[in-house]
């Protein structure tokens, strides 16, 4: 068993399944392994992944990471995992089956998937890889979003939100436009009724609608899942309206929770070996002002989502301090900038 207990009701559950090891006799065939750096090699090691879970996730990227190891993966019918597991590599059993796990985990092995290589090249497709964030983010978020446009008492027409996910921006920010377009390489459950949806893979092509769509047009924690942050940048401004304004939030590299993981893993928080392929372009708030600038946008401003985690913890900053050191305190970074007038 990996996984460090954070909380103290974790701790106490530890203990109790560390007792419950002993008085069964399998203090020497279960291992407690706690808090892991090396995951990868600790899949590479493995015959089979079991996750029981009793509550569903959202995704559940220990299954795709488990999968790539070529392991088969046996969990509960719930949540992501009913989009992801299916009889070609794993089993899904009734939640809280505790039995129904015994003679999977016994007959798993043998339908184990072929080694891949460590640090090999994923192949994954544009719809797969823009599911691994479940079609939504932080609600702080969106609520910076809204927070930006409130203050620019930015309202009336169109909003083009591009690679929208399930919509939620429409959520937060929606009573401020009179229509909703939403741009992405599928479309989610729960987008919007009222919106219009264009299907598009943003790595491959200009998205179809004409030149100045938008009132405003956002993309909401999209560009680092990019290859080319450049051309979306352009994408962007092409579709803004004369005067109208382009806003794209991305993870905040500058955060002390991001720079504390640079420094102790080389990698920025949101785009560890965990998050890739989902993650691919990490940006600092100097790349954003550039490629702002390089699209020709105006009154180019910065903001924070003043909202984030504690350094290696898994709870976050008070309100008040986050807002009073908002780049050291905040998960997410957004920028705005305005397409001038002809």
């Amino acid at each position: 068993m990996v996984g460090g207990a954070q909380r103290p009701r974790e701790r106490r559950y530890r203990a109790e399944l560390e007792a419950l090891a002993r008085r069964l006799d399998l203090a020497e065939r279960v291992r407690f392994l706690g808090q892991r750096s090396d995951v990868a090699d600790l899949l590479a090691a493995a015959d089979l992944f079991c996750q029981a879970n009793t509550g569903p996730e959202p995704f559940g990227i220990t299954f795709v990471e488990a999968l790539y190891a070529g392991l088969p993966v046996v969990t509960a019918a719930m949540g992501g995992a009913l989009e992801i597991i299916d009889e070609s590599c794993g089993v899904l059993v009734e939640p809280h089956d505790t039995e129904a796990l015994a003679p999977c985990r016994a007959a798993q092995p043998a339908r184990r998937a072929p080694r891949r290589r460590r640090h090999r090249a994923v192949t994954i497709s544009p719809e797969s890889r823009a599911r691994l964030s479940g079609g939504g983010s932080e609600p702080a978020i969106y609520q910076m979003v809204a927070r930006v446009l409130e203050t620019r008492d930015v309202r009336g027409g169109r909003l083009v939100d591009v690679g929208c996910g399930s919509g939620a921006l429409w959520q937060h920010a929606g009573s401020r436009f009179d229509h909703y377009t939403g741009v992405d390489v599928a479309r989610y459950e729960g987008f919007p009724a009222e919106g219009s949806f264009v299907e598009l893979d943003l790595d491959t092509g200009a998205t179809p609608l004409p030149d100045g769509t938008g009132d405003v047009v956002a993309a909401v924690e999209t560009i680092e899942h990019l290859e080319n942050p450049r051309a979306l940048f352009r994408e962007l401004t092409r579709l803004a309206k004369p005067g109208g304004w382009v806003v794209v939030t991305t993870p905040n590299q500058l955060s002390l929770l991001s720079l504390a993981t640079l420094v102790a893993k080389q990698r920025f928080s949101a785009f560890q070996d965990v998050h890739y392929p989902a993650h691919r372009t990490a940006l600092l708030e100097v790349d954003l002002r550039r490629l702002a600038a390089e699209c020709g946008l105006e009154d180019i401003a910065i903001a924070y989502s003043e909202h984030g985690r504690i350094v290696f913890t898994s709870r976050h900053y008070p309100g008040l301090l986050s807002r009073a050191f908002p780049r050291a305190c905040s998960d997410n970074v957004l920028i705005i900038g305005r397409k001038p007038r002809r």
